[in-house]
């Protein structure tokens, strides 16, 4: 009980880098969004869930998905953290472009012609996300540690 308390008490006097535990924080919840739009998928291809459903469903999480992602570069920026900010900045430059175009939007009338690239790029995220979660955690620890 109360050593877990000096465990946290002693990494807070340690320097703790609150801009890379706040990353570690926001790529948790855009994994989670994103393993969510794996299940959709799934469902989907298996015709568990119709198109019209799917794409009302998806549609609803690609938006938390970007601003997260956008917060997730504000933070990187002024945590200075240059390096891990131009890594993140293609992918948010894609959403980015999605966004202004409004072409993230997935239409249930196109959606059969699109799903093999869609599941590809969810895939693509869900390892992308998953390697800065990593990332963010393996310097959070060095940093703590050093």
């Amino acid at each position: 009980g109360w050593c877990w308390c000096v465990v946290v008490a002693c990494a807070l006097m340690a320097g703790l880098d609150y801009t890379l535990l706040g990353c570690i924080l926001v790529t948790g919840g855009i994994l989670v969004l994103i393993v969510y739009e794996l299940l959709l998928l799934s469902d989907f291809e298996s015709d568990d869930i119709n198109s019209i459903d799917f794409c009302r469903k998806m549609n609803k999480l690609i938006p938390p998905e970007h601003y997260t992602h956008f917060a997730q570069l504000a933070l990187l920026l002024l945590g200075g953290k240059w390096i891990l900010l131009l890594i993140n900045i293609p992918l948010a430059a894609y959403h980015a472009h999605l966004m202004h175009k409004k072409t993230y939007r997935l239409d249930p009338t196109k959606i059969f012609q699109v799903v093999g690239f869609v599941g590809n790029f969810v895939l693509g995220k869900l390892v992308f996300f998953m390697l800065m979660f990593f990332v963010y955690l393996f310097l959070l620890l060095f940093n703590l540690f050093e």
